[in-house]
């Protein structure tokens, strides 16, 4: 009876112990499966702090307003840039021309350019059949339409002095010169313009001032 009881006794402790021993692993896997989540589900502070880097998205999809910006300014002249003053020294002899005008060439090759006149005396309105000569003209003839302030050089300029002021000669051609643009709007023809400084040598002168020339369509070829 008392080896029933002891024997009945311990079988009952073993299984009480082997229980609690099945329940231990139990809770802690639930734990760790509570905790597991929790862990990887949290923010990264450092990220969440930090602010998005959207620099390079910003700058790629901003616009590139150079370009507009250079062209928009290369067209625009005011003020001194809308006056024609060139000065003209032969020897002792001085004059100057005071007004300018162009117009459009026939294409060459499939480029167009311009022939540009610029006068002292006669009549300011674009020239006909009709109009009466100048006292003097200097003549720019194929000159580039210029897109920037790049300097064109060894223009070919020739001046045409009909009172004899400056020369006697019937026409002197510049043996050097450089048109520097200032500004030029080639469109609309209405409202077109051309700009640039001139520094010209002839052969016992030299010319240098600023042209401003406004299109004229009797101009045109």
């Amino acid at each position: 009876m008392k080896l029933h009881f002891i024997v009945g006794f311990c079988a009952a402790l073993a299984a009480c112990s082997s229980t609690e021993e099945a329940q231990v692993p139990a809770a802690s896997v639930q734990d760790a499966a509570v905790d597991a989540p929790a862990e990887s589900s949290s923010p990264d502070s450092s990220s969440a702090d930090a602010p998005p880097d959207d620099s390079s998205f910003a700058d790629s999809s901003s616009p590139d307003t150079s370009s507009t910006d250079a062209e928009t300014s290369f067209e625009t002249c005011e003020n001194a840039c809308t006056m024609t003053e060139l000065a003209l020294t032969f020897g002792s002899n001085e004059a100057v021309v005071d007004r300018a005008q162009f117009g459009f060439n026939a294409p060459d090759n499939g480029k167009v350019s311009l022939h540009v006149e610029a006068h002292f005396g006669g009549d300011p309105a674009c020239p006909t059949g009709a109009s009466p000569s100048p006292d003097r003209t200097v003549i720019f003839a194929n000159v580039p339409i210029p897109t920037d302030s790049t300097p064109i050089e060894n223009a070919a300029v020739t001046l045409l002095d009909f009172e004899g002021t400056l020369s006697p000669n019937p026409f002197d051609s510049a043996t050097s010169a450089t048109l520097s643009p200032v500004a030029a709007k080639p469109t609309p023809t209405d409202d077109a313009f051309i700009a640039f400084d001139v520094n010209a040598t002839f052969d016992g002168g030299t010319m240098t001032g600023h042209i401003y020339a406004v299109h004229c369509d009797s101009m045109d070829e």
